[in-house]
């Protein structure tokens, strides 16, 4: 299949919020075959996208874009003792793989640089909805690492698990999930992350994103 052919398919499909998992999982596949295509210069560039990709493709993961995302967690982890989920700023490294602002960041880059639409990153609750879809999708799915160069203390395996989705009012929606740490010195903790957002129905006259936390 040609790029162009490939840019067409997600054009189509990135004109509307996501629906379903198959929807999701269906742009990150056809994302991760234009990389590809355009050969390692690319796949350097969109690594944390092209690893994102590879996450809802792979039951286990221990691939080398697996270990380069998790090495950039690693300082994080590694000087800071027992993890407070309370003073996770939201600056941090940490934080921001928790809430997929990487993966937003270089989806953003993606569909600019190929002239795609750019409705998932630039609208707050088709964004929310990517992300709540997005972890359904590789809920359970481990990334686990084995490094013999690392420091004595890293991050061993991370998995995501507890997807809850919510709806106590007709206009607003929530999602919340656990990263699951076990590190390399036998600890571990969990980390809670919550996100509350307006349904996707919900009707413009009514309170708007900025008053739901977005």
């Amino acid at each position: 299949m040609s790029l162009d052919a490939i840019r067409d398919k997600l054009e189509a499909i990135l004109r509307k919020s996501p629906k379903s998992e198959a929807e999701l999982v269906y742009v990150m596949v056809e994302m991760r075959k234009f990389l590809e295509r355009e050969g390692q210069i690319k796949e350097t560039q969109f690594s944390t996208l092209k690893f994102f990709c590879d996450w809802v493709l792979h039951p286990v993961l221990e691939y080398s874009g697996a270990k380069n995302v998790l090495k950039r967690l690693d300082p994080e982890i590694g000087v800071s003792g027992p993890i407070d989920p309370h003073n996770v700023k939201p600056s941090s490294e940490l934080f921001q793989m928790m809430s997929l602002g990487p993966l937003l960041a270089e989806i953003k880059s993606f569909c600019v640089e190929n002239n795609l639409p750019k409705h998932w990153t630039s609208d707050p609750i088709a964004w929310r909805e990517c992300m709540r879809i997005y972890g359904h999708v590789v809920l359970d799915c481990p990334l686990a690492i084995n490094r013999k160069d690392a420091p004595s203390r890293y991050i061993k395996r991370l998995t995501l698990r507890n997807a809850v989705d919510s709806q106590e009012h007709t206009d607003k929606r929530s999602f919340s999930w656990d990263w699951c740490f076990e590190l390399s010195d036998g600890n571990s903790f969990v980390l809670h992350h919550e996100f509350a957002y307006p349904a996707p129905s919900y009707d413009n006259s009514h309170p708007t994103p900025t008053e739901f936390g977005i």
